[in-house]
C-alpha cells in the first residue's frame, strides 16, 4: 500500500457573522389612543414614510384607520408599540395606534468570489424563505424553507448574493460566511 501525503487547503475557521433581522413594511394600523382634532381623509404619517389614512372619527378622535403607505423600514429600526405620528395632514393629535409590520425581502449578503463557506441559520420561531438566485418571497421560485431551529448551506463554491424573507418585520437571521 502507497503512503500518500496529507494536504489539505486552509479554510478561514473564524466566519464573518452577517446577523441581522428582516427588514418591514407597515400592514395595518389600529387604534390605541384616538387623540383630538382629527377629520376623515387625513393622514398620518410614522417611521420609515409609512402612512395612513383615517377612515371614521368620532369627536375628531380617530376610530378607524387604513394603510396608504407601507414605507420601509430597515432591519432593527421597527418602533415599540403603540407608535404616536410623526406628522398629520390635518390638526390632529395624540392618536396612537398598534402598528404591525410586515417581513420584506432583504438582502443579507453581497457577491463574494473569495467566499470559502456560507450558512443561512433560522434562529427564530417562523420560516424563513432564503433565495441564492432571485429576491426571496414565500413559496417563490428559486426561494427554499429554513424552518426554525434548521439552516441552509449552498453548494460550494457558491459566490452569489442572498436574499432573506420572512413573514415579520424584525424576524433574526443569522449568517456565517468565511
Amino acid at each position: 500500500m502507497a503512503n500518500f501525503p496529507v494536504v489539505s487547503t486552509p479554510v478561514n475557521t473564524t466566519p464573518t457573522d452577517r446577523s441581522g433581522t428582516v427588514n418591514g413594511c407597515l400592514g395595518a394600523a389600529a387604534v390605541s389612543a384616538a387623540g383630538s382634532g382629527y377629520a376623515v381623509n387625513d393622514t398620518i404619517t410614522f417611521v420609515g414614510g409609512a402612512v395612513i389614512k383615517v377612515t371614521t372619527v368620532a369627536s375628531g378622535g380617530v376610530t378607524a384607520a387604513t394603510v396608504l403607505t407601507p414605507g420601509s423600514l430597515a432591519s432593527g429600526s421597527i418602533p415599540a408599540n403603540p407608535v404616536s405620528q410623526v406628522s398629520s395632514s390635518g390638526g390632529g393629535t395624540g392618536a396612537q395606534f398598534i402598528l404591525t409590520w410586515l417581513g420584506v425581502a432583504t438582502s443579507m449578503v453581497s457577491s463574494n468570489t473569495s467566499r470559502k463557506s456560507l450558512e443561512v441559520v433560522n434562529p427564530g420561531s417562523q420560516v424563513l424563505w432564503v433565495s441564492p438566485t432571485t429576491t426571496a418571497a414565500a413559496n417563490g421560485p428559486g426561494s427554499l424553507p429554513v424552518y426554525p431551529g434548521g439552516s441552509w448551506v449552498p453548494p460550494l463554491p457558491y459566490s452569489g448574493a442572498i436574499s432573506v424573507y420572512g413573514p415579520a418585520a424584525g424576524q433574526p437571521v443569522t449568517i456565517y460566511e468565511g
